[in-house]
């Protein structure tokens, strides 16, 4: 009866082991003083549209219920965004979903000084909208898919070349939408 009770006091001392051995060590803290942080930040109004010429007084900053000081910088680089979409049977249904984001490519891609074209493709090279007309919304919204074909390496040539256009002292920015493969 003895040798029972050992044998049991071994076994107790194993698992006792084994949960020490598969217990998570203590979380190591690091703590580093932080006096710079970076919140970009869009703001919308009620009809979803984005406001511009926001001041700092416009906002309140608060880290754990305390005030914060706000430094507001507005300064960026014009860009010229040419936006090639692919327009066949493929992404058919995605047309809707596609015609929905120009307000946001407008709001929050191209922004205040930004400029943006739109080319649509499958078998044709369509520029939808030319950089300087119009709005994106509108143009992503006329679109509508056909045809099988997906032209998108001679699509992608047409927006460099209308970049290639564009003035040197803005940033250029190729955005493909379509469907991989």
């Amino acid at each position: 009866m003895r040798w029972i009770g050992q044998i049991s006091n071994t076994i107790l001392s194993w698992g006792t082991l084994a949960l020490l051995a598969q217990s998570p060590t203590p979380m190591t803290v690091i703590r580093v003083p932080v006096h710079l942080v970076t919140a970009p930040t869009l703001v919308f109004s009620k009809e979803g549209r984005l406001l511009h010429a926001l001041q700092r007084t416009d906002f309140r900053l608060f880290d754990n219920d305390r005030a914060q000081r706000v430094a507001l910088e507005t300064l960026s680089t014009p860009i010229s965004v040419a936006i090639v979409v692919q327009a066949n049977q493929d992404v058919r249904q995605y047309v809707p979903l596609i015609a929905r984001t120009g307000s946001v490519c407008d709001a929050l891609l191209v922004g205040e000084s930004g400029e943006a074209a739109v080319i649509t493709y499958n078998g044709d090279i369509i520029v939808a909208k030319p950089f300087g007309e119009g709005d994106v919304q509108s143009a992503l919204g006329k679109i509508s898919a056909h045809g099988r074909r997906a032209r998108m390496i001679d699509a992608g040539f047409r927006a460099i070349a209308l970049l290639k256009e564009r003035p040197t002292s803005r940033d250029r920015i190729l955005l493909f939408i379509g469907q991989p493969g």
